[in-house]
């Protein structure tokens, strides 16, 4: 891990976030920021500013291009703030309190963090016991699962299957950290399955 990984672990990147939601909510509170353009324009100039003015460390200045890049290309749907949002809890701990499919993103997140890929897989080969799972450190979830096994309020309706190729027990953690509550690891052929339960 590099020492602007590291930085960005003890909390810079919630704290970017939280100086951006703040500047936003103040400006919302003055006027200035009244509907969804509005704050589009103000999150993209607040981005334009703390970048120029180089107001926070390198730590997160990819994570301030990332937002400027997005915010171009998609324009007011670009969801700049839901971001801003979701590093402010990440960082902040408040992954408890959060909904069920914030903590699964959290938890395919922290995998990532730790070198794992992450792969959605359709039906069809989900199914088919001869699908081979290549032999890299990855993730697989069903995507109907993520259709049909959340509601509108992102709350766990049944349990999830995961699979996973390389050492699931590096991961047990990274579920715990997202308060997920899984199965037991079996091993099933040239993987490793859990499920989400309650």
């Amino acid at each position: 891990m590099s020492q602007q990984e590291i930085k960005r672990e003890k909390g810079e990147l919630g704290h970017f976030a939280w100086c951006l939601l703040v500047a936003l909510k103040l400006a919302q509170q003055s006027g200035k920021v009244t509907n969804k353009t509005s704050e589009h324009l103000f999150v993209m100039g607040w981005l334009a500013n703390a970048q120029k003015y180089k107001l926070f460390s390198r730590a997160v200045a990819s994570d301030i291009l990332w937002l400027q890049s997005e915010g171009k290309k998609k324009g007011a749907k670009a969801n700049l703030i839901g971001n801003a949002d979701y590093w402010w809890k990440i960082h902040s701990g408040q992954v408890a309190n959060q909904d069920d499919l914030f903590r699964l993103t959290y938890f395919i997140e922290r995998a990532q963090q730790a070198g794992w890929q992450s792969e959605l897989v359709d039906d069809k080969d989900w199914m088919d016991e001869s699908y081979s799972y290549p032999k890299k450190q990855t993730v697989y979830m069903r995507k109907m699962d993520l259709i049909h096994a959340y509601d509108d309020n992102m709350k766990r309706l049944q349990p999830v299957e995961m699979r996973f190729t390389g050492n699931v027990v590096a991961l047990l953690p990274a579920l715990a950290q997202a308060y997920l509550h899984y199965t037991q690891p079996v091993e099933v052929g040239h993987y490793m399955q859990i499920e989400i339960v309650d």
